[in-house]
């Protein structure tokens, strides 16, 4: 076994070196603003981890299905006595699962964006452990250094792109590399210890983001190919660990169907498709090259060199295959591909090491190197002094008449309690603006600006001046801050 050998001292050193390379890139991007969705989470952490732990203050089961028959039909819904969406962990998650928050509810009282971030910090350094390390016991005795430091050039740069903001899909990569670990060690050899890891780490994806289901079914699907005897009595006693463990990480999953919950509304919205009309594949794609470029010569090679060990190597592409298929309908953004490529990633340190000569080992290094380098990137705090002065300068206008605000809870977050600030909603195409009143959207009509201020972030590119600009404020004084635009009707 690799981890038994002198050599696990050069594997701690790519490891340490991969941390200090990863805090380094990281380190301005997340000191920057936090975003809509950030803010969003940390406002259910906010909550506490009993609220997010049993989904205290979302709708109950017989209330929710009345909430979905309402909407079905086209009505208002009834929503119970006390109910209020800011209070709603589920919404604030956006039905996302629990585990992320539960972490950052020991930081959400922060204002400091590197210890509200610093979750997710903690969660980079495991994934990039968890990447070479895995690697290493993919490959066993003939891992080389040459493999292992291109799984840590890709690693980091993973990390980059996807730890940068508080984002769901980070975590999950670490549990679906997990899974495709303990998936392998399973198969190769089944046993108690390795089953109750890999039940473990089904659990834990499941808690984490809402594809986890389809980590389960990929784990089942590897077992059908490749370990059948025992199978039925495998996968009931594996699924019943599985939703016994996923009940003590999560009982509101359960006891308020936030599982479900998650199911209905992710199925609603690929129906509906129209949060996702403007999701332009080819570009997340073209966003994730590095990986996906290493990856898919990296499996081609394998079938050529390895195909007698695929029961070994074979779940990593298996995992990443199965989620892609589950997340492709909602690629909207490229970091829904994280936990897609990071087992792949191990895959490529792996076909590296089977290269025949060892000089030919460092070709794959560099053009890794190179792929990084060029690929594009964010200027993840390009706009933080913009947006900071912004933030000072509308804290000093904003006066005791109402005002309504797209992406209040992000300026409310920074402005604290000094001003009372209401929801603003764009439409999708920019061509309305909204208000929402006991759950449901209204518009915003001409004559309800008067006597009120509002402001609407720069990047609302289709909607500034645009005709439903004209026609709303039309009448309002205008000014144009770097990033936004505050409109007082008075």
């Amino acid at each position: 076994m690799p981890f038994a050998s002198p050599r696990i001292w050069k594997l701690v050193g790519v490891v340490l070196l991969a941390w200090a390379a990863t805090i380094g890139v990281l380190w301005r991007a997340q000191g920057a603003p936090l975003d809509w969705d950030e803010v969003e989470y940390l406002n259910a952490a906010k909550l506490g981890f009993a609220a997010n732990y049993l989904e205290e203050g979302s709708l109950g089961p017989r209330e929710f299905i009345q909430f979905v028959k309402a909407k079905k039909h086209g009505v208002v819904a009834a929503l119970p006595p006390g109910y209020s969406e800011l209070g709603d962990p589920l919404l604030e998650r956006h039905y996302h699962p629990p585990f992320t928050c539960y972490l950052l509810s020991a930081v959400s009282s922060s204002t400091n964006e590197h210890v509200i971030r610093g979750v997710l910090l903690v969660f980079a350094l495991a994934l990039l452990t968890v990447l070479i390390f895995g690697h290493a016991w993919l490959a066993g005795d003939s891992w080389s250094l040459p493999g292992a430091i291109t799984v840590a050039i890709l690693g980091i740069w993973i990390c980059y792109f996807v730890f940068d903001s508080i984002t769901f899909h980070g975590p999950e990569a670490v549990w679906s590399v997990l899974t495709a670990l303990t998936l392998s060690r399973f198969i190769a050899l089944p046993s108690r210890s390795r089953g109750l890891a890999l039940c473990a780490a089904l659990a834990l994806g499941m808690v984490t983001l809402d594809p986890g289901p389809f980590l389960v079914a990929s784990a089942a699907v590897g077992l059908i190919v490749w370990r059948r005897e025992r199978l039925i009595v495998r996968l009931i006693v594996g699924g019943a660990l599985v939703g016994l463990m996923v009940f003590v990480l999560w009982p509101g999953a359960i006891l308020k169907i936030s599982l479900l919950k998650e199911i209905a509304v992710n199925v609603y919205r690929a129906k509906t498709g129209e949060a996702y009309a403007f999701a332009i594949r080819g570009s997340v794609f073209r966003a994730m090259l590095p990986p996906l470029a290493m990856s898919v010569p990296a499996v081609g090679w394998l079938m050529l060199r390895r195909r007698a060990t695929i029961s070994v190597w074979g779940p990593f592409p298996l995992i990443g295959g199965i989620y892609l298929m589950a997340v492709f309908r909602y690629l909207i953004l490229a970091k829904y591909l994280v936990p897609v490529l990071c087992p792949l990633i191990c895959l490529v340190g792996f076909a590296v090491d089977q290269l025949p000569r060892r000089w030919f080992k460092w070709l794959p290094v560099a053009v890794c190197l190179g792929l990084t380098l060029v690929s594009p990137g964010e200027n993840h705090a390009s706009e933080g002094p913009d947006f900071r002065a912004d933030i000072e300068w509308l804290g000093q206008r904003l006066t005791d008449a109402p005002a309504l605000v797209d992406g209040a809870h992000i300026y409310s977050f920074y402005l604290g309690s000094r001003h009372s600030l209401k929801p603003l909603f764009l439409s999708q195409d920019e061509s309305a603006l909204s208000i929402r009143e006991e759950g449901t959207y209204r518009k915003l009509e001409p004559s309800e600006v008067r006597g009120k201020q509002f402001v609407v972030q720069s990047l609302r590119k289709i909607f500034l001046g645009g005709p439903v600009e004209k026609t709303l404020f039309g009448n309002c004084l205008r000014v144009t801050r770097p990033t936004l635009t505050f409109y007082d009707c008075r």
